[in-house]
């Protein structure tokens, strides 16, 4: 009976082993040069923690595609994964890619981390990433927006003092956005007084709206409800077989509709609007706007 157990018990071993085993041979492959898809079973394998150790050794590696494709995979076991251990692992080894000296990787690790919930972010790995708010850090835009996700109130002076560097003008505006959404009115009267200038046009749904809904701000939303509202067709149509305008607030909706709390149009997981008519959801929308003075947003979302 004794015997048996051990064996049993060395059978699990052996397969709880296994994925990690699996994926060191992959991350060797890709040393080699390989371009194979990752292994089912190291992305569906039932215990992660073995697969992140693993990870953080190859995040390490000399090789610059070796250390791409590491951060890649534990992006998509923390994503994945309900585990908050796991989450919390996987946000701390993305934030050391930060500092990747590969710029490609650096901005790949800011960006993934814009997927994860601020409560998957410690203390401390807020204070690493506020580190990373120095004009020399490879897409400070995305890590100034990131700090400003999260909230984290010891990062506005690094945010504000930014604004004194010669830096590109999307990185500073990056900065204004990131500060409004922590609050900061002083950047949010900056964002607004650059709109009220602005045209309405395709560029600013597609190049400017996306930043001012990440904001949250009661003030810019106003400003995005007038868009929902303008009658005239201004945008050009998603259709590229089609030269015919649309109203600029369809592309809009897509836009503001994951992050408003009890949005009329529900989105799926995608984050991606359920909607077949867009003029009747565009309707929709504006009379749930004049019934809705106020509404709450959903901050735990990038």
């Amino acid at each position: 009976m004794k015997c048996t157990l051990i064996l049993m018990l060395a059978v699990v071993a052996t397969a709880a082993a296994q994925p990690a085993n699996d994926l060191k041979e992959y991350l060797e492959a890709v040393r080699k040069g390989s371009y194979d898809p990752v292994p089912p079973s190291v992305l569906q394998a039932s215990e992660a923690m073995p697969l992140l150790d693993v990870l953080a050794a190859y995040e390490q590696d000399t090789i610059v595609r070796v250390r791409s494709r590491a951060y890649s995979i534990a992006r998509r076991i923390g994503i994945k994964s309900e585990v908050p251990e796991v989450r919390a692992a996987v946000v701390d080894q993305l934030t050391l890619g930060i500092g990747d000296p590969d710029g490609g990787i650096s901005g790949a690790c800011s960006d993934g981390l814009t997927g994860f919930a601020p409560d998957d972010f410690s203390v401390t790995v807020k204070a690493q990433i506020q580190a990373y708010l120095v004009p020399a850090t490879p897409h400070l835009d995305q890590v100034a927006m990131l700090i400003g996700y999260l909230g984290y109130d010891p990062a506005s002076a690094s945010l504000h003092g930014l604004l004194q560097e010669r830096l590109s003008s999307t990185n500073k505006w990056s900065v204004r956005l990131a500060l409004a959404r922590m609050g900061d009115q002083e950047s949010v009267t900056f964002i607004m007084e650059k709109l009220t200038a602005a045209t309405l046009s395709d560029n600013l749904v597609y190049d400017v709206v996306p930043g001012l809904v990440y904001t949250r701000d009661p003030t810019i939303f106003e400003f995005l409800e007038q868009i929902i509202r303008q009658d005239e067709p201004l945008c050009q149509s998603a259709d590229p077989d089609s030269s015919r305008k649309i109203r600029c607030g369809y592309r809009v909706l897509e836009y503001m509709a994951y992050a408003i709390e009890d949005f009329p149009i529900p989105t799926d997981e995608d984050g991606e609007l359920e909607l077949d008519d867009y003029e009747a959801g565009l309707q929709e929308v504006r009379a749930w706007f004049d019934s809705h003075e106020t509404y709450s947003f959903k901050t735990d979302v990038y």
